[in-house]
């Protein structure tokens, strides 16, 4: 899955409800399928069948994985469907309802915040909140993200932006040339877990170069899948199979250029605060190169 601001892609999945960052499990579940990871600790546990039910799928310590909504060394206890167990996780007030005379109110109620009958309460006759505020219970103005001010006038970013900054507030575009950027605590890596995107945008007719002078962060798993930590390397938006790199694998000096204008890096991490695991994180410089033939 692709966002069409690239800057959200690590906003997507589910991972900013949680914890710490990591993708869901059917994503993980169609990764270890699409790099036949699942074969291969089949194969390694001496298994001719996976003996995982329910969605489950044979994990590499010979144990199964199994999807929210099972349990069982098997996942043969099915509690709950995967949508719904998903759902309970999320969106733990969404809920179906068949029952009668089942009475149902907004979170909050009798006190939850009605805009309009705020403006009737507080004698006003027009919202006076501006930037998409609304007027709470208390006669005052309630103001989204990104604004300011008794009446939200003030518009210090859009609300996309503010909400980046909140959700991912080491996600950035970065225009100018031979900026360097690293990792969260860079040589220290003693970051909590992260996840963000790094747009580099180089001008009209100019390619975006990175050029790392250091990588090294935790080692790819035997089943080949970089768990722990991960950067991956977009050459444009659309580019729905991004090239991933853990350890050591990106060396010093080596570059990567975008297809034009764009190179999007997308960085996960876990949380090393307090632990000497032996990694540093990554250093790299952005800068820019004409492209040949453009006008």
């Amino acid at each position: 899955m692709l966002a069409r601001n690239p800057l959200f892609q690590t906003v997507m999945d589910y991972a900013q409800y949680l914890p710490t960052a990591a993708p869901s499990f059917m994503n993980t579940k169609t990764l270890n399928r699409n790099y036949k990871c699942d074969k291969k600790n089949l194969k390694s546990c001496g298994l001719e069948t996976d003996p995982c039910q329910n969605q489950g799928y044979m994990g590499p310590a010979c144990k199964c994985l199994c999807p929210p909504g099972t349990s069982g060394d098997n996942c043969g206890t099915l509690e709950m469907s995967y949508e719904d167990a998903m759902l309970k996780l999320l969106r733990p007030l969404s809920r179906k309802i068949t029952t009668n005379n089942t009475v149902v109110t907004t979170p909050g109620y009798p006190n939850a915040s009605n805009p309009e009958k705020n403006l009737k309460s507080c004698g006003l006759e027009t919202d006076p909140c501006q930037n998409q505020g609304y007027m709470g219970p208390a006669c005052k103005c309630l103001c989204p993200p990104g604004t300011s001010g008794d009446n939200c006038g003030t518009l210090e970013m859009s609300y996309e932006d503010a909400m980046l900054k909140l959700l991912r507030p080491y996600s950035r575009k970065i225009t100018t040339n031979n900026t360097v950027v690293t990792s969260p605590g860079y040589p220290n890596a003693s970051n909590p877990a992260q996840a963000f995107d790094i747009v580099f945008e180089a001008g009209k007719c100019q390619r975006a170069v990175l050029t790392f002078k250091e990588f090294r962060i935790a080692y790819r798993q035997p089943n080949g899948i970089c768990y722990s930590d991960m950067l991956a390397i977009r050459t444009q938006v659309d580019d729905a199979k991004p090239r991933t790199f853990c350890y050591d694998e990106i060396k010093p000096g080596q570059v990567f250029k975008g297809e034009e204008n764009l190179l999007i890096i997308s960085y996960y991490s876990q949380d090393y605060r307090g632990k000497n695991v032996g990694r540093r994180g990554w250093e790299a410089v952005f800068t820019t190169e004409p492209i040949s033939g453009c006008s």
